[in-house]
């Protein structure tokens, strides 16, 4: 028995070691690279840091523990060997639970080493510094402003909110084809879980007359993707806004440990219970697929092929972004009390809109060069009488403009009708959001490209884009002159020169098969 678990325990390390290391990397580096301006900066970036790290590595890691042996067709293998599943889904669990929690450990310990050094060499500076706990997403109760507090407000924010929303990725994702589908699917769910509990609410407050959160919401909420540490936020911030509704900490924490409870039960004895197709009948694999009899002849045109084929590959995912977009938008919008006019909504579309966009942009911009690098198609292609740059150009171009159509026509029909701050703003000339955000969008989408041909793995490339984006844009925040720091121009100007670099880089490995190959 501790043979079986320490072989599946060595197999998830050897899995897990280098995005660790990665992730390591990349929380460590986006902060560090902003100490030299001061505390203030540091701790800073450490908290929108893990902000970030809470949500999009989460998501990323639990992709691929859901559906990583189906991606790389080794579910089979797995399945053979004299192990039961639930075994090997609880040690992929666990794996992905460590190399998760570890970047949030040790860039907290950061922060409290460099409070702690930092003070001893300036006191003043470092001994003054206000570590206000602020209303963010990682808000604990009872946590005071003093570096101890800060920390454990971090500490445990982060943990629980990664944690969650792992345990959520997972259980939607179980058993998907590979990591793309699993993690569209995971957002669909988050959505749909936040729009039930958004309707629950409604509904209480309905036969309550309260406009406080009831019961039956508190303990929906607690068991939503990270909805134990949005109430505990709500709560710590608006004691007058929950009043003698709240329910007690103890009650909360239990029907958020019974529901993650159940997901992980879900997710241990769902994992690899998928016919294997060594198992399939001879009688089985001679039947013809009824849906080959309506295809359409082969295209003539080298160009028309490659440009039907990453339509259909780009297509159906952005568009399923923008309508998880489009419905966090409208769930937040229902639980206003008193909402204003469409502006309001306009406004927290276009922030719905920056964050999740940077998730699709990322996921758009790998699946350029998903299936095509993966050694079997991608010998095929080589094969083809088909120009390397024309297969290459043609897909990046289209992936590109299909993301940025399904996502900027929405924002910008939503930006005209919706007549928000942002509109006036851009009326009286300050255009810096929207440059910021359009540059931001589009050296991510060149940064993917260029991981995923490299690195040639999903997960890898997700972690290293993510990275790269973050370090870029710290870089150039905070090492250029004063005068430029917060300018839109230069900054678009620096991003639009690391996204031609980048997309160069990611032609030459395509063209002459540069890349991971392990």
């Amino acid at each position: 028995m501790q043979y079986v678990w320490q072989s599946l325990l060595w197999k998830e390390w050897h899995e897990h070691k280098w995005k660790l290391l990665s992730l390591v990397a990349i929380v460590m580096g986006v902060p560090l690279c902003v100490l030299y301006k001061g505390p203030d900066y540091l701790f800073g970036a450490i908290t929108w840091t893990l902000i970030a790290y809470a949500f999009l590595a989460t998501l990323f890691i639990g992709m691929g523990t859901a559906a990583g042996e189906n991606a790389n067709k080794t579910m089979p293998f797995l399945q053979a060997l004299p192990v039961p599943m639930w075994k090997a889904a609880a040690a992929k669990l666990l794996g992905a639970s460590v190399t998760l929690v570890t970047p949030i450990v040790l860039i907290v310990g950061l922060a409290y080493l460099g409070y702690q050094v930092g003070s001893w060499l300036d006191q003043n500076t470092w001994r003054s510094l206000e570590l206000s706990i602020g209303r963010d997403l990682l808000n604990l109760r009872g946590v005071g402003p003093d570096i101890g507090g800060w920390c454990v407000s971090r500490l445990a924010g982060g943990i629980l909110a990664a944690l969650s929303l792992l345990v959520w990725v997972v259980a939607a994702g179980v058993n998907r084809r590979d990591e793309i589908r699993a993690g569209a699917i995971a957002v669909l769910v988050f959505v749909g879980v936040w729009f039930l509990v958004s309707y629950v609410g409604k509904w209480e407050t309905e036969i309550t007359g309260s406009n406080r959160p009831g019961p039956v919401m508190q303990m929906t909420a607690s068991s939503a993707p990270a909805g134990r540490l949005w109430l505990v936020g709500m709560y710590y911030d608006n004691k007058h806004f929950w009043n003698d509704n709240a329910l007690p900490g103890w009650t909360l924490a239990l029907t958020a440990c019974v529901s993650h409870t159940c997901l992980i039960l879900w997710f241990l004895l769902r994992f690899g219970r998928t016919p294997s197709v060594s198992r399939q009948s001879r009688r089985a694999t001679l039947v013809t697929d009824p849906q080959t009899l309506w295809l359409a002849p082969p295209r003539r045109s080298r160009l028309t092929a490659v440009l039907w084929k990453q339509l259909r590959e780009t297509g159906p995912f952005v568009l399923l972004g923008v309508a998880a977009i489009v419905g966090s938008s409208t769930l937040i919008f229902q639980r206003i009390e008193n909402p204003g006019p469409r502006g309001e909504f306009a406004d927290i579309f276009l922030g719905i809109g920056a964050y999740l966009g940077f998730f699709i942009v990322i996921v758009a911009g790998i699946g350029v060069m998903l299936d095509d690098l993966k050694p079997g198609l991608h010998t095929f292609w080589r094969s083809r009488p088909i120009n390397p740059d024309l297969w290459f150009w043609v897909k990046f171009f289209t992936g590109l403009a299909v993301t940025a159509l399904s996502l900027g026509i929405p924002l910008l029909l939503v930006l005209w009708f919706g007549r928000t701050y942002w509109v006036d703003s851009i009326g009286r000339g300050d255009r810096g959001p929207l440059i910021m955000t359009s540059a931001l969008f589009l050296s991510t989408y060149c940064f993917a490209v260029v991981a995923m041909a490299l690195v040639r793995r999903p997960l890898y490339a997700a972690i290293f884009s993510i990275g790269l984006i973050g370090i870029c844009f710290a870089t150039i925040e905070y090492l250029l002159p004063d005068s430029f720091e917060f300018h839109p121009g230069a900054v678009f100007v620096w991003a639009l020169v690391l996204s031609v670099i980048a997309t160069i880089a990611a032609w030459l490995a395509v063209r002459y098969d540069i890349g991971y190959k392990g």
